[in-house]
């Protein structure tokens, strides 16, 4: 996996350590017993989609639409702003009003690289829209949870891809298998969550430790 930039870490454990490299660079956490991995994606596509319809009663969402925008508007270096950003799939329309913000980012570009204030302020602007152009791409659809209380075929690992087609929403979502909660005592996955948001490692180690204390508890 080839990451770009870099990170400090200092005065953490291996657990913060990874989580950190999670957030700031993207990926999948994927647990193999005591070995952890950020893998850039899970190759597996099993092809599973998933109909969330207004009437199904057998699946729950939560939503939080807080970071949603699909018209942003940049501001770069000394206050550079070259006008919005837009999101670039159709299904923006389906919303009832435009998400728009206002967000600043951060230019490593220095005036000295450069012949003139004008290829300056070029390649200031074509960062900078860049930026822009990767936030909304991420941004523009809510951050969605879905959990099925059963197991879900042809899965069985944690960061698989599930199509959602939500018929509430008008729309169709990429997600990833972010937890499955299997009972030992009927050898069955009781429940599937599955979401937008890729598994960080502080959820991984809830999810290992809540299943260690059933265990331990079922064990006597």
């Amino acid at each position: 996996m080839a990451f770009g930039g870099v990170i400090k870490l200092t005065n953490g454990s291996v657990w913060d350590a990874v989580n950190k490299l999670c957030e700031a660079f993207g990926g999948h956490i994927v647990c193999d017993g005591m070995n952890v991995a950020i893998n850039s994606s899970i190759d597996r596509d099993n092809g599973v989609v998933v109909r969330y319809g207004k009437n199904l009663r057998d699946i729950s969402v939560e939503e939080n639409w807080d970071n949603v925008v699909t018209v942003l508007y940049p501001i770069g270096k000394d206050g550079l702003m070259p006008g919005a950003v837009t999101a670039n799939t159709p299904q923006r329309a389906s919303y009832p009003i435009p998400y728009t913000k206002y967000v600043e980012f951060r230019q490593d570009i220095s005036r000295s690289d450069y012949d003139s204030d004008e290829a300056y302020l070029s390649a200031l602007t074509a960062d900078l829209r860049a930026q822009a152009q990767e936030y909304v791409n991420v941004h523009q659809f809510p951050e969605v949870t879905y959990t099925v209380g059963a197991a879900l075929e042809k899965l069985s690992d944690v960061g698989e891809r599930v199509v959602v087609i939500d018929e509430r929403m008008g729309l169709t979502l990429d997600t990833r298998v972010i937890s499955y909660d299997y009972n030992c005592l009927i050898g069955k996955v009781t429940e599937t969550k599955f979401g937008t948001l890729p598994p960080k490692l502080s959820a991984v180690m809830s999810q290992i430790n809540s299943l260690s204390s059933r265990v331990n508890a079922i064990g006597g």
